[in-house]
């Protein structure tokens, strides 16, 4: 019985922690998108690693490049590696009879400013021994080391971001962990009422807009109507306001990956063992 409550508990907070982080994950695409993060930094880092300015327009005004672009004058959000060496080496040596020397590639690289670029591609090319698409090939390999680097550093943006919007709802909302948890503990009925919500929504995402509305009606101790009234009270305040600001920052994939988990539990439960006591 204590078993069952716990698991309709953790159920009922993951629920409620889910529906946050849907709020969060969509206020953080559009946050994203109109700050058009993922082309500016694609732009700066094309630049930084070309480290030409001519060259670098070059690559950013081919025509297999701006194909790729959400609108006409705008760098991509991303381009493909073997895309971009084609359109580097196209840029450094226009094709002549479908077929550009890697010899004259490497002249125009030593040209180049002093630069990781030239210190990394000039080895390539003389590697090649004047194999063209293993020129190629290579200087896509390392076009996809760097954009790893780039990926990391937009994901550490976006993690900084998920914290901050997740702050604002937590503090919006009023959602402190540990009275939510406790709350459910001691209502019976609206533990029942959100656990079997979360459980059927954990099914089937269309019934996300009725399990708000059982979340707005259900009685749960969420907002700001009541406050602690000693030290002791907002220490605990702040730290349930703590607790479910990382946990809405996790975001909502991991939290409706944990509720099927932890919902397939209460519902599976008991018909396993049910299911396993005839083959003893």
């Amino acid at each position: 019985m204590f078993g069952s409550i716990i698991i309709d508990v953790a159920v009922g907070v993951a629920f409620v922690f889910l529906l946050l982080s849907v709020v969060a994950s969509h206020i953080n695409d559009l946050v994203a998108r109109f700050m058009d993060w993922r082309s500016k930094d694609l732009d700066k880092h094309i630049r930084q690693m070309l480290s030409d300015p001519n060259l670098a327009n070059k690559v950013l005004n081919h025509p297999l490049v701006a194909g790729l672009a959400s609108k006409p004058g705008r760098t991509p959000s991303y381009i493909p590696s073997n895309t971009f060496a084609l359109t580097v080496f196209d840029a450094l040596v226009p094709a002549s009879g479908n077929q550009t020397v890697v010899e004259n590639v490497r002249a125009q690289v030593s040209g180049l400013p002093d630069s990781r670029m030239k210190e990394v591609v000039l080895p390539m090319l003389v590697k090649a021994e004047g194999n063209l698409e293993q020129a190629r090939k290579d200087f896509a390999g390392w076009y996809d080391e760097s954009m790893e680097r780039l990926s990391g550093a937009f994901k550490r943006r976006m993690m900084l971001l998920s914290l901050i919007v997740a702050a604002l709802i937590t503090l919006l909302f009023g959602v402190d962990a540990i009275d939510l948890a406790n709350n459910l503990y001691k209502e019976p009925g609206v533990r029942a009422a959100l656990a079997g919500a979360a459980q059927t929504a954990s099914k089937d995402t269309t019934t996300f807009n009725e399990a708000v509305k059982q979340i707005q009606g259900g009685g749960l101790a969420i907002g700001w109507s009541t406050l602690p009234t000693d030290a002791a009270g907002w220490l605990k305040k702040i730290a349930g306001l703590l607790m479910t600001t990382i946990a809405v920052s996790l975001g909502a994939p991991f939290w409706f990956d944990l509720l099927r988990n932890i919902s397939s539990l209460r519902g599976g439960g008991s018909a396993q063992a049910t299911s396993a006591e005839p083959k003893k």
